[in-house]
C-alpha cells in the first residue's frame, strides 16, 4: 500500500499527506483493493500458518481425549469431568485473554497463549492420573479459544471491517483444514504405536513454533 494511504476502519482509503489530511474519499481510492492482494501479505500469511497450527493442536485433542482417559483405565466420569473443565476454562480463558487484550499487544498474548498450550501437553505424557489430567484441562482450556477474537479483532485493524468477514472466513478454514488433518494423524499414530505420546510430543512443538512465528510479525 503506497505510503500516502492508510485504511479507514471501513476497509477503505483515506488521504493522508502531510498538512493535508482531509479525511475524504478520493475518487481513485474508492475501489475495492481484492481480497486476493490482502491473503498474499506476509501478515495474513503468518496468521494462516498460526490458525493453522491452532487446529492442528486443539480440536485432534479434545477429540482424542476421552478414548486416551479410558485407555489409561480411568472411568467416563472422570473423562466427562475432564471434558467439562476444559469447557469451563475455554469461557474463561476467552474472558481473561479479551480483557489483557486492552493492555497488552495482540501478538505477546497471543505468543504466550501458544506457549501455554505447549506446556499442557507436558501433563499428558506422565501417568495419566486426575491431578495431571485436571492441570491439563485447565491450561489447555484457557487457550482453546482464547485467540479467536484476538485474531478477528487483529484482522479488522490491518484489513479494515469491509474485509474483515472474508478474511476470517478464509482463516477459519484453513483452521478446520489443520483440525481434520491433526484428527486423523493422532488416530494414525495411535493405531501405529498404540499410544498417543508422538502425537502429544508433535503438538507441543508446533505449539511452540506457532509461538515464535507469531513474534515475527511487526508492529503497524
Amino acid at each position: 500500500m503506497p505510503a500516502h494511504r492508510v485504511s479507514r476502519p471501513d476497509g477503505h482509503l483515506r488521504h493522508n499527506e502531510v498538512g493535508g489530511d482531509t479525511g475524504e474519499l478520493h475518487p481513485q481510492e474508492r475501489a475495492e483493493v481484492p481480497v486476493s492482494e490482502h491473503v498474499r501479505t506476509p501478515f495474513f500469511l503468518t496468521l494462516t500458518a498460526v490458525y493453522f497450527i491452532c487446529g492442528f493442536t486443539d480440536i485432534p485433542i479434545a477429540t482424542h481425549l476421552g478414548p486416551f482417559i479410558l485407555d489409561a483405565g480411568l472411568s467416563k466420569m472422570t473423562a466427562a469431568y475432564i471434558l467439562s473443565m476444559i469447557g469451563g476454562a475455554t469461557w474463561a480463558g476467552t474472558l481473561l485473554f479479551g480483557l489483557l487484550a486492552q493492555r497488552f499487544e495482540r501478538r505477546h498474548l497471543i505468543a504466550v497463549i501458544y506457549l501455554i498450550r505447549a506446556a499442557t501437553f507436558l501433563a499428558l505424557m506422565h501417568e495419566p492420573r486426575l491431578a495431571h489430567l485436571t492441570a491439563f484441562a485447565v491450561l489447555f482450556g484457557l487457550t482453546q479459544f482464547s485467540m479467536v477474537p484476538l485474531i478477528a479483532a487483529w484482522i479488522g485493524d490491518r484489513y479494515g471491517d469491509m474485509y474483515l468477514g472474508r478474511l476470517f472466513g478464509i482463516i477459519t478454514l484453513v483452521h478446520a483444514m489443520g483440525a481434520s488433518s491433526g484428527t486423523y494423524l493422532d488416530g494414525w499414530i495411535f493405531d501405529a504405536t498404540g499410544s498417543y505420546l508422538s502425537a502429544f510430543i508433535a503438538s507441543s512443538a508446533l505449539a511452540l513454533a506457532a509461538s515464535a512465528l507469531i513474534c515475527f510479525i511487526k508492529k503497524r
